[in-house]
């Protein structure tokens, strides 16, 4: 956990009071709270992943390059989802990258954990962002956690079908397009699930 703390605010252990604290933070206050506060309500009361993900978004200046643009829509689901998307983007650009580092140096270790730490907050920014859950299953295969890959599937079955449970009226644009989509994904990851067994 060491690796991680960087700055006061990641000894906040409280989510309204990290709350508090990022709607007053540097380039933070620039976004609608509203946005910022259901993000954080999605943590379900788990404050490591609500830092994790201010963590995350602070490292690669996600916060003033990426997110004050897209929440200047009112429509808060979706800069949720643009928030999330943006995020898994960065996940999958980490992962790309891992071969850059020496095996086994603190610089892979670092990259290992901040492509984990931007899958999961993509997560946590819309649960239902199956790609999140699928880039972070593969990401897992790759380094050669194959437990964590099959959990994560496991996980990724319980998104799909609380997705499609839900009646289209409750979900945001970019939920219905993942939706309409999902026959197409599905397929390709039950090849990759099969060669993971």
């Amino acid at each position: 956990m060491s690796l991680f703390m960087s700055d006061a605010i990641d000894k906040i252990d409280n989510l309204d009071r990290l709350y508090e604290a990022l709607i007053k933070r540097k380039h933070w206050k620039r976004l609608n709270p509203v946005v910022i506060r259901r993000i954080l309500d999605n943590a379900n009361g788990d404050i490591v992943k609500a830092r994790r993900f201010r963590m995350i978004s602070e490292l690669y200046d996600c916060v003033e390059k990426n997110y004050i643009e897209i929440a200047k829509d009112n429509d808060i689901r979706m800069s949720m989802d643009l928030i999330s998307v943006t995020l898994e983007r960065l996940g999958a650009q980490i992962a790309q990258n891992l071969d850059a580092f020496p095996e086994g140096s603190e610089k892979k270790e670092r990259a290992i954990a901040y492509a984990e730490m931007a899958y999961s907050s993509s997560i946590l920014c819309n649960p239902l962002m199956l790609g999140s859950y699928a880039g972070l299953a593969f990401f897992y295969a790759a380094i050669g956690e194959t437990a964590l890959s099959m959990k994560t599937f496991e996980e990724y079955d319980l998104a799909e079908k609380r997705l499609l449970e839900k009646d289209d009226k409750e979900l945001s644009h970019y939920d219905k397009a993942l939706k309409e989509s999902l026959p197409e994904m599905k397929a390709k990851l039950n090849e990759f699930r099969a060669a993971l067994k």
